[in-house]
């Protein structure tokens, strides 16, 4: 076998490899994430994939996202607040709106105090 073809065989197998092992990290955090969690872990999943219209905001808070291709909610719960209040035309009152929204998914949110 010509040395380029081992390398090409190896290559493939580590990925195989990687791959493996991310999988089963992935399982590992679903599992830890479902005994936190319990039910909530369920619903959480689930809307980690629904667009973000499904949320009803307002049209200027889905305008302040789109740009930055958000398409999600998983995508926008895992951005942190400051990064969100530091949207381009995205003020307090779409912050908020954003905020309490995000929460009727079961996420957290971001805020510690309304932002005025």
């Amino acid at each position: 076998m010509k040395p380029r073809d081992e390398i090409k065989k190896l290559t493939d197998r580590l990925h195989e490899l990687a791959t493996g092992l991310a999988d089963e990290n992935a399982q590992m955090e679903r599992e830890i994430m479902q005994f936190i969690l319990g039910d909530d872990f369920i619903h959480m999943a689930k809307s980690w994939k629904v667009p973000i219209e499904a949320l009803g905001l307002s049209n200027r808070a889905l305008n302040c996202l789109k740009p930055r291709d958000i398409k999600t909610i998983g995508q926008l719960a895992r951005l942190d607040r400051d990064t969100i209040k530091n949207f381009r035309n995205l003020g307090p009152h779409v912050f908020n709106e954003i905020n309490e929204k995000i929460k009727h998914f079961g996420f957290k949110g971001w805020d510690m105090e309304v932002v005025k």
